[in-house]
């Protein structure tokens, strides 16, 4: 079964671009380009990964991190930005962000912590559960 990866971004070719680079690699993608918009997305869904951009017009890429660990604790969230600042990425990382990623993000960097995001899921996972796979 593919994974299921909700990416958010409120640029539509960034969007366009992940959706058909994520899709050829293998995962089932969705898209949002807007806070409403992922919310009603995860509300119907359950996602494997989420993946935010920080500025989402009213709301944030943060604003996202908090309803996602609401629903499920295990979903690991990768946020990226055009404008880094190391307030925003500690408030990330102490509410349970996977990564903080600087725009503009190589595709390999990307990909290469996606994967560790969805591994780091099913053995968090494992453990919490005592399940073993």
């Amino acid at each position: 079964m593919k994974e299921k990866i909700l990416i958010i971004d409120d640029m539509e070719f960034i969007l366009t671009s992940l959706e058909i680079f994520f899709s050829q690699e293998g995962y089932d993608v969705s898209t949002a380009c807007s806070y409403r918009e992922a919310m009603e997305k995860m509300s119907g869904t359950d996602f494997n990964l989420v993946l935010t951009d920080i500025g989402l017009g009213g709301k944030t890429g943060i604003d996202v991190l908090k309803e996602v660990r609401k629903k499920d604790r295990f979903c690991p969230v990768i946020l990226f930005t055009g404008a880094p600042d190391t307030k925003t990425e500690t408030e990330a990382k102490r509410m349970g962000a996977y990564d903080y990623l600087s725009k503009p993000v190589e595709r390999a960097t990307l990909l290469r912590s996606v994967r560790m995001a969805l591994r780091h899921r099913i053995i968090y996972n494992d453990e919490c559960t005592g399940e073993n796979r």
